[in-house]
């Protein structure tokens, strides 16, 4: 009796901690940039959204960017589903006044909350 309570208990636990994880992983290429970035230059960044499960019932296109005001996207490939469990979108990123510059991408998934990552440089 105690070994089958023991074992309910255990297969609760792992369903409640299995649903309490991140709908997705957010992550840039790249992660960081080294030196300051002119103004009036154009960069170049890559958004990488990891799905956390294989049928997710979010379109690829399901996700929130913004940008700073000191910077605007010139141009973007879209978000492009890129092998089973990627999706990604490419920015060129103009860079027009100098300050920090932050690059927000969040997922919203309604079982498993909200999935976010910032990417911050720095324009003089």
């Amino acid at each position: 009796m105690k070994k089958m309570f023991f074992v309910c208990v255990t297969i609760l636990f792992m369903g409640i901690s299995a649903r309490t994880g991140m709908a997705c992983h957010v992550y840039f290429d790249p992660e960081k940039f080294e030196q300051p970035q002119t103004v009036g230059t154009i960069v170049t960044v890559t958004a990488i959204v990891e799905k956390e499960h294989r049928n997710c019932p979010l379109k690829d296109n399901d996700v929130t960017v913004t940008l700073s005001e000191q910077a605007e996207i010139v141009k973007e490939s879209g978000w492009e589903a890129q092998g089973r469990k990627n999706i990604v979108n490419t920015f060129e990123i103009k860079i027009l006044q100098a300050g920090t510059i932050t690059l927000h991408v969040q997922r919203e998934c309604q079982k498993k909350g909200i999935s976010e990552a910032s990417l911050e440089f720095i324009a003089e």
